[in-house]
């Protein structure tokens, strides 16, 4: 059940915090939208005729699966007859044949399961729809089938693609089966993209409603039945709340009804499993094929089935390959599909994680501080809320100052319902009765994005622990929501290790205002962009290096950085003035360098499901996880924006060397040109920044290290201009790193769709520059104290105390040199080397017999390192010297 659905998502959003947008309002120019392939699922082995729906359809020749075992042709309109006026007319193109309408043929080899098809057509490549496979007998909604005498006859084991044409369209459906008979029927919808949330109703023949369900697992419903008597039954199918959203297309409620004695997977105990080892795993379901009661479990007031199995997992553990729609909260996590095959046909899919560390089971009884569970560090415990109001108690044993990561899974591993689901907490105290809590950890606000990919759940955040003392410390682990959420289905993670650092990376087509699905369309001669998130985990900062693989002749992707402590960016392809026309995936590769370990992780790619509300960019999207990067190649922009890096200056008469490197406090300033490629696009052009108010999280008052155009809106170029500067300015609190930097640009130029171009309109183009970066070096690599001995007296050696506490994890050396005031006159210095690795040093001072006693104020300390080997970082402080007469 829903803790918070889509209307929570909606008012979540008056909570988070507005991106800063600079794009005008208005109709954008066309990108292919597909909205649905009707029918969506097919049999292996047979063909069928489909018709897609959308927008920006027209001229559609092509379907693209990402299984080469999935194949579309293309249904064309008939040849006009030929008009004896103009004998020599020249006949349609295919184009222009178009029915919207393709003949699918699905491979006999092809595994059942989720895959994806996209549109292909002049406008370039659409988003990803689900196109689902299965070892059952497929059939089409059949209208009217809105009451009882209309009841469409359907045999067991079927599957029927439906659809509500109307919020209060109710559908109707007839089975014949036999006594004691486990009847399930699965109405999937927000697993495959649809808006609807239906309530499925099962009444026998005379009107006797036996069972019903909704929101069994987010929006999808699961009735169960076993068949009291042999005869006739209903099922009833409607939207729950017989309405619809204004924010997504009518069409987008549609469902899939699969009406089985096929076995069903409710969970799988542990939930997780280490990559690559053989393990025993317990199912819990329904109709398991050798499964027996379970005398401790129901669901939803439903008997089911334990069956003990052992699995055998892949080896590569970085992949999330589950065939079936992943929400954006659950995106960080790698898991691989698992279901049960059975004569009749395969049960559902559902996910089983990847564990990082040995995993552990949860023992009852635990519900006690005296009866805690004792857990190794550096393991994975498995455990549920078992009963209502359970909460569970561990202990682990950990040494003072050890640097430990703990967290909790369990709302992220319901995958694929959309809205949060549970909310979990844990709380963590030494094991003395008398101590109080160290912490309670609970679910936050934290997201990636307030509206494009969000990422918020209702597990509590990472927490890094460095115990004060040795000793035994208690976990204690509970749900809000325990009083109605319990069982094998109320699963969760609890995670204990030393500090691990990781990423995992999400590429997404670009937030724009009118929130529409789309993929990546670029344009001859000119960069587009895909919007990155990053999610860093335990304490990893560093920037992270991104490159393409797999690009048509003619893209370029150069490889591109993700900056310092950045949790979003931008990956910027172009394709060159010459480069074909291209419809097809990329691979993106992300990499960087964990405590001396050069990690590989595959970007995932995602995309936003349905529009949101148009020119509100407070509203949370619903999104998912793709199983493939697209892009598509057309015709040349109407405009460009470059920015040329070594035209940018701090002082207009000095060239800044490339790479950009600078240091806290230097102001840039940047020129931007725009390149007008047609008559029409001689129109005003509006900036913006490819960037994030939450960029850098840890730094004071979470400021993202760049400030750019002093804090004011980026300019706007006229329409009689050819070029504009910005500034941009390094903050003094800016951390160390390498930061790239992407502008955004917008225009409304007329256009017309059509190729006859008779009725323009104003329509947004966009534009994007190619990357450049910019190094921020540490304001110092450390704080120096300097001691000079008291009562020093002319003639002597004087020996300077310097201590350091080092900074930016610099551990290098230091050349210290002292720089004497003026009127210290007879003493001599020397530059003196602190050596790697250490925090002391004596600097000498020879004093001349000749010096005059005073106290001298204002000695220079100066202290350089070479951080990174390479740039030389300068702090200086002063302090005073006594010299007193001698005797």
């Amino acid at each position: 059940m829903h803790r918070f659905s889509r209307s929570w998502l909606a008012a979540a959003a008056l909570f988070v915090p507005m991106l800063a947008w600079a794009q005008p309002q208005g109709a954008e120019v066309p990108r292919p939208r597909l909205d649905i392939v009707n029918p969506f699922g097919a049999k292996l082995g047979t063909s069928l005729e489909v018709q897609i729906s959308g927008a920006d359809l027209e001229e559609t020749t092509e379907l693209r699966f990402n299984h080469p075992g999935i194949k579309a042709e293309l249904i064309e309109l008939p040849e006009p007859k030929a008009n004896p006026k103009e004998p020599k007319k020249t006949k349609l193109g295919k184009a222009s044949r178009a029915s919207g309408k393709f003949k699918i043929t699905v491979d006999a080899t092809v595994k059942p399961g989720i895959y994806e098809v996209r549109s292909i057509n002049r406008f370039g490549i659409s988003n990803p729809r689900v196109f689902i496979v299965s070892d059952l007998k497929e059939v089409a909604e059949k209208e009217p089938n809105n009451d009882v005498p209309q009841a469409q006859k359907i045999e067991l084991n079927t599957i029927v693609n439906g659809s509500f044409s109307s919020p209060t369209d109710v559908d109707y459906y007839q089975i014949t089966a036999k006594k004691g008979q486990r009847i399930l029927a699965s109405c999937a919808t927000g697993t495959i993209d649809s808006s609807a949330r239906p309530l499925v109703e099962i009444y026998s023949k005379a009107g006797r409603l036996l069972t019903a369900n909704r929101n069994y697992s987010g929006d999808d419903a699961l009735a169960d039945l076993t068949i009291p008597a042999d005869g006739d039954y209903l099922i009833r199918v409607c939207e729950f709340t017989y309405t619809f959203s204004a924010n997504v297309p009518a069409i987008s409620y549609f469902y899939r009804l699969t009406v089985s004695t096929n076995p069903w997977i409710d969970a799988v105990h542990p939930p997780m499993v280490q990559p690559g080892k053989p393990t025993q795993v317990t199912v819990y379901g329904r109709n398991l094929p050798g499964g027996k009661k379970s005398s401790a479990y129901k669901i939803q007031g439903k008997e089911i089935e334990e069956l003990t199995v052992t699995i055998t997992p892949p080896g590569e553990a970085s992949k999330l390959n589950v065939g079936f729609r992943i929400d954006p909260r659950s995106a960080e996590l790698d898991a691989f599909a698992y279901s049960i095959p059975s004569p009749t046909g395969s049960s559902n899919v559902v996910p089983i994680f990847f564990a990082r560390d040995p995993v552990v089971l949860e023992k009852e009884p635990n519900d006690t501080p005296e009866s805690a569970q004792e857990i190794p560090i550096n393991s994975e415990l498995a455990g549920r809320i078992e009963k209502r109001n359970d909460t569970d108690w561990y202990t682990f044993t950990a040494k003072k100052g050890q640097s430990l990561w703990i967290e909790l899974y369990a709302d992220r591993l319901n995958c694929t319902s959309t809205g949060v689901s549970t909310l979990m907490y844990f709380s963590l105290k030494k094991a003395d009765p008398k101590s109080g809590n160290i912490t309670e950890q609970e679910d936050s606000n934290d997201t990636l994005s307030p509206n494009h990919f969000f990422t918020r759940n209702g597990d509590p955040p990472a927490f890094k622990f460095i115990p004060p003392e040795d000793g035994k410390y208690l976990i204690q682990v509970g749900s809000r929501e325990s009083s109605t959420l319990y069982g094998p289905k109320a699963q969760y993670r609890l995670c204990i290790s030393d500090e691990k650092p990781d990423f995992r990376v999400v590429a997404i087509t670009p937030y724009t205002q009118n929130a529409l699905p789309s993929s990546i369309n670029l344009e001859k001669g000119a960069p587009a962009s895909l919007d990155i998130y990053v999610f860093r985990k335990q304490g990893f900062h560093d920037p992270i290096l991104l490159t393409a693989e797999g690009l048509p002749p003619g893209v370029e992707c150069p490889p591109q950085i993700i900056g310092t402590n950045q949790i979003y960016g931008a990956l910027v392809l172009t394709a060159k003035p010459d480069a074909a026309e291209y419809n097809g995936p990329i691979r993106i590769v992300a990499s960087a360098n964990v405590q001396g370990v050069m990690l590989k992780r595959e970007v995932r790619p995602a995309s936003i499901t349905w529009p949101g509300p148009q020119n509100n960019p407070n509203f949370p999207l619903i999104g998912r996880l793709d199983q493939e990067c697209c892009i598509a190649v057309r015709d040349k922009p109407l405009f460009q924006i470059k920015i040329d890096p070594n035209k940018i200056f701090i002082k207009k008469e000095e060239k800044l060397p490339l790479p950009l490197v600078v240091k806290p406090g230097d102001k840039l300033t940047v020129p931007l040109e725009v390149v007008r490629n047609a008559p029409e696009a001689k129109v005003a052009i509006t900036t913006a920044l490819v960037t994030s108010q939450r960029n850098n999280q840890g730094l004071p008052g979470n400021q993202p290290p760049l400030l750019f155009n002093n804090g004011q809106p980026m300019p706007t170029i006229a329409a009689d201009k050819n070029d504009t500067t910005f500034g941009l300015e390094v903050r003094a609190t800016a951390q160390p790193g390498v930061y790239p930097v992407v502008v955004k640009a917008f225009g409304q130029i007329p256009y017309d769709k059509n190729p006859d171009g008779k009725n323009k309109k104003p329509a947004i183009f966009t534009a994007v520059s190619t990357p450049f970066t910019v190094k921020v070096l540490p304001a110092t690599l450390g704080k120096f104290i300097a001691k000079a001995p008291a009562n020093a007296k002319p003639g002597d050696t004087v020996d300077v105390a310097v201590k350091v506490t080092r900074e930016n994890d610099y551990t290098g050396e230091y050349k210290l040199k002292l720089t004497l005031p003026v009127d210290l006159k007879g003493a001599e210095v020397k530059e003196v080397v602190l050596p790697a690795g250490k925090d002391e040093v004596m600097v000498p001072i020879k004093l001349a017999k000749e010096v005059t006693p005073k106290n001298y104020q204002g000695i220079v300390l100066s202290a350089v390192g070479k951080y990174e080997s390479q740039f030389d970082v300068k702090s200086e402080i002063k302090f005073d010297m006594a010299i007193v007469k001698g005797k």
